[in-house]
C-alpha cells in the first residue's frame, strides 16, 4: 500500500510514494523503505502523487535521509508536489532534504 518500486537500475532505486504520508502510513513506509537502503547506492522518492502529508511524513523523510547519509548513499526527492513542498518548507527542512551533498568536485 502506498509505495511502488518503479525502477531499479544498477545502484539506483526509484520509488513512487502514492497516496498519503501521515501518522497512519509512516511506520509501514519505513518498514518497506529502510531495508532498501543497504541494497542501493541511491534512493529516489517520487513524491508527485502524495495526497496528504503531516509531521510524521516529514519525520519519515528526515529519517530516510539520515540513514542514507550514514551509509554514504544518495537520497533524492523527485517531483515534490505543492503539498509536499509546503510541508517541507513549513518544517524548514526543504533545503536540507532537497540539497545534494557537496563532494568538492563542483566547487
Amino acid at each position: 500500500m502506498g509505495l511502488e518500486v518503479i525502477q531499479k537500475e544498477g545502484d539506483v532505486t526509484r520509488v513512487e510514494v502514492k497516496d498519503e504520508m501521515t501518522i497512519y502510513t509512516a511506520a509501514l513506509h519505513w518498514e518497506q523503505l529502510q531495508p532498501l537502503l543497504p541494497r542501493t547506492k541511491s534512493l529516489e522518492l517520487d513524491l508527485s502523487t502524495v495526497t496528504e502529508m503531516d509531521s510524521s511524513g516529514v519525520q519519515l523523510l528526515i529519517a530516510l535521509k539520515q540513514a542514507s547519509d550514514r551509509l554514504h548513499n544518495r537520497f533524492a526527492l523527485l517531483n515534490p508536489n505543492d503539498l509536499v513542498r509546503e510541508m517541507l518548507q513549513l518544517f524548514r527542512v526543504y533545503g536540507v532534504l532537497t540539497s545534494t551533498p557537496k563532494d568538492g568536485s563542483n566547487g
